[in-house]
């Protein structure tokens, strides 16, 4: 005989089963609905420390320009002494005794150890959690963790000053600043109201040139350049670990709020209110990374910077197109006119193109 349920009965387990699976499915939406969240904000976060990372890349990009810009001068010192003018020599002397940037920790760096923990908190999956682990061994790295006692060491054992042997010969220090000096207002500094030295200064720097103990001191720092700054692997490590993290997530923006063109060619002007008007530039429709601009420019000098300010700035070493260097050169612009100008701060590129007048 078959046994048959009542109607009641299988009404009601029809109702519980409906229940069940309105239940399982409200978990099941809820944890896909949390996962998004943590998609989200992890991405989010990202976004913050793959800017950080690029600003690492413009640091240690500028600190071994600036590594290399020593070595060329004292090479030029050594070999070619005529070829650094009089008017020069005495800046550059001085500045080769600069320590160097790099003993600096960087801010991007610092605000890099800061947010990674925030990634690991919402990273779920292989691909978010392969970004933490490239950012975490990055971050435990020397160049990252670099303390006061490590800077204090790294400065003991570098070279023997320059300095005292220039003021003993009766030079005055001109207090340059380590990167200023190099990539910005070097060539410039006996033009921007610091020492001026006086002709007889200017002749014994020169008769320096040719004395032994000032010679010998300019090979060991030479080697000393080679083998700390030419040689390392921070610029090589900083840029694998922005190509990890851009290969993982092609469509990451950079944040840089905005783009603007400051100086002389711009504003006109001469002295040091021809760097302070900004010309903003826009933006180029789905890039985190692309600005242009079209404006008439002045023969002059030139430069990028974000904010209207000068805590993040890039200039550059030629002319109409060339590498965005971080706190860099001031870029010359040869001749008046209009210009199509472009930046790309992922490329780390810019040009000027001239437009029809």
């Amino acid at each position: 005989m078959k046994h048959r349920f009542p109607r009641r009965v299988v009404r009601v387990a029809a109702e519980i089963l409906m229940v069940v699976t309105g239940v399982l499915i409200a978990l099941l939406v809820n944890e896909w609905y949390g996962r998004l969240k943590q998609t989200a904000a992890f991405e989010e976060t990202l976004t913050r420390v793959y800017t950080d990372v690029k600003k690492e890349q413009f640091q240690a990009d500028r600190d071994f320009e600036e590594a290399r810009l020593q070595a060329d001068l004292i090479g030029r010192m050594l070999q070619e002494p005529d070829s650094i003018s009089d008017d020069i020599l005495p800046f550059a002397l001085f500045y080769l005794d600069l320590p160097g940037a790099d003993y600096v920790l960087s801010p991007a760096a610092a605000a890099l150890r800061e947010q990674v923990d925030l990634l690991m908190l919402n990273a779920n999956a292989p691909r978010q959690l392969q970004v933490v682990k490239d950012l975490m061994d990055y971050t435990a790295s020397t160049w990252a963790r670099q303390d006061l006692r490590g800077i204090e060491a790294v400065a003991r054992s570098g070279p023997a000053p320059i300095k005292p042997f220039l003021l003993e010969a009766g030079l005055r220090d001109p207090a340059l600043v380590w990167g200023y000096s190099a990539m910005n207002d070097f060539e410039n500094a006996r033009t921007q109201g610091g020492i001026a030295f006086t002709p007889e200064e200017k002749a014994r720097a020169r008769t320096l040139l040719s004395d032994p103990r000032l010679i010998a001191q300019l090979q060991t720092r030479a080697a000393y350049l080679e083998n700390r700054y030419v040689s390392d692997t921070r610029v090589f490590t900083v840029n694998a670990l922005g190509r990890r993290i851009r290969e993982a997530y092609p469509g990451l923006q950079l944040l840089f709020r905005d783009v603007s063109v400051v100086g002389s060619a711009v504003s006109r002007g001469t002295g040091p209110e021809a760097w302070r008007p900004s010309v903003r530039m826009q933006r180029v429709a789905d890039s985190g990374s692309r600005w242009t601009l079209d404006t008439f420019l002045d023969a002059g000098l030139i430069k990028f910077r974000t904010g209207d300010a000068w805590d993040e700035n890039w200039g550059g070493r030629s002319f109409p197109e060339g590498r965005l260097l971080w706190f860099g050169d001031n870029i010359k612009v040869p001749a008046a006119g209009n210009y199509r100008i472009t930046v790309d701060l992922e490329r780390n590129d810019y040009g000027f193109v001239r437009l029809g007048d």
